[in-house]
């Protein structure tokens, strides 16, 4: 727990010296001119019969603009102190949304052995607010990345993901919270020592599944695009609790001749996961 806490601690002081050294943007409201001028401030009323707004300038004035004196306008467009506009693209807000991606994790001491699987992601979830995405994935290893005989190995989960930046750029900053449940099966090598002398361990490679619970804690940065679609990084550390376990036939500490060496039976997980928000 303490590590986790460090972890988080890290990823936050991390995020804000990244946003520290800038300056406090200023936000407005854009509108173009049929004359081909801009106007800047903030709509206050967009009339839906005629297109009408309602709009108060950058020195408070109030002013009515038709639907005839503009081509388009654009709120939220910020600007910094040099009075650069970059856009603010639009973040999905009570809405269903579709992520998919790479997972790449390392699975510390499970049973004395490191596994470091590529996972296929995939996501379903629902947007409340523009703060708050909650829903179900899940993980499914393409590649095992060992010379294990890793045969299957998937993670369906719950996940909440909270948004706390001012949403004042195109960069999202999450806060992530899983907890789900992990499944694997192999041709595994699995420490085993001889009852009668607990010191003459050997590996032997042996039929085996296994699944856990499992919780997570991260931190995401998302790149916001025009369409609300996004392309994140998460960085997520955890623990996996084994719940069952066989081996070919075999119940564990049950034989008079071997038994099997399970290591810590809690072990760390972390890993880094590449999204696509649809």
């Amino acid at each position: 727990m303490r590590t986790i806490l460090l972890f988080i601690a890290g990823i936050f002081s991390f995020s804000q010296a990244s946003f520290a050294q800038k300056s406090e943007p200023k936000v407005y409201d854009q509108v173009f001119l049929q004359s081909g001028s801009e106007l800047r401030g903030e709509i206050i009323n967009i009339e839906k019969n005629n297109g009408t707004l309602k709009f108060v300038d950058i020195d408070g004035d109030t002013m009515l603009i038709t639907r005839y004196d503009y081509k388009n306008y654009k709120q939220n467009a910020l600007y910094q102190d040099s009075d650069t506009i970059v856009d603010v693209n639009p973040r999905k807000a009570d809405k269903w949304g579709i992520s998919a991606g790479l997972y790449m994790g390392g699975y510390t001491n499970i049973y004395n052995r490191d596994l470091t699987p590529l996972c296929a992601y995939a996501a379903l979830g629902r947007y409340f607010s523009n703060k708050t995405y909650l829903g179900v994935a899940s993980e499914i290893a393409i590649y095992p990345f060992i010379e294990d005989g890793l045969e299957k190995f998937f993670t369906p989960k719950i996940f909440v993901k909270h948004f706390y930046d001012k949403q004042q750029s195109n960069i999202a900053l999450s806060v992530i919270a899983e907890a789900g449940y992990t499944y694997f099966q192999g041709f595994l090598p699995t420490p085993f020592y001889k009852s009668y002398n607990t010191e003459s361990k050997f590996d032997q490679f042996v039929e085996q599944e296994a699944d856990f619970y499992s919780l997570h804690v991260g931190h995401g940065f998302h790149f916001i695009t025009e369409n609300s679609k996004s392309v994140g990084i998460e960085i997520l550390l955890g623990r996996h609790l084994p719940r069952a376990r066989s081996l070919e036939g075999i119940t564990t500490g049950s034989t008079n001749v071997l038994d099997v060496d399970e290591g810590n039976p809690s072990y760390t997980t972390y890993g880094i996961r590449v999204v696509l928000g649809l």
